[in-house]
């Protein structure tokens, strides 16, 4: 492959990197805040505590970090990434419901976080979408 043709491929995949980059701080900020505060934090939101869950989220994290800096990035492993914040955004709709444990505060939060990552999805998805296309030009 030429250097400018090179060049071309790592601009076409800028947004996805910096979109898995993103969503791999920000998993990786959310993982420690609710090791750190998992217990209390739950209990004031209704949820029990969330630690297991920040524990879950670093992984998770590092693994979209280790993605992010293929040169290329890989199209499947993007792919997995954006079906999983999507079932992360599904996933969050029922604590959004009245029947839902959670506090107001604890929906807020709950909306607050699925946004983020539905973001995330999508600028990920965008990546994607333009890093083939012009993969194909």
């Amino acid at each position: 492959m030429s250097e400018s043709n090179q060049q071309s491929a790592q601009n076409s995949q800028r947004l996805l990197r910096l979109a898995l980059r993103g969503n791999a701080a920000f998993s990786t900020v959310c993982g420690i805040i609710l090791i750190a505060f998992g217990d209390s934090l739950g209990t004031q939101i209704g949820s029990g505590p969330l630690g297991p869950l920040g524990w879950s989220l670093l992984p998770f994290a590092g693994l979209v970090a280790w993605i992010s800096m293929g040169k290329p990035i890989r199209k499947w492993p993007a792919i997995v990434v954006v079906a999983l914040d999507v079932l992360w955004v599904a996933g969050s709709i029922p604590l959004l419901f009245p029947s839902s444990p959670l506090t107001g505060t604890g929906k807020i939060l709950a909306l607050l976080a699925a946004d983020a990552v539905l973001v995330f999805a999508v600028l990920q998805a965008m990546g994607i979408y333009r890093s083939s296309r012009s993969s194909r030009a």
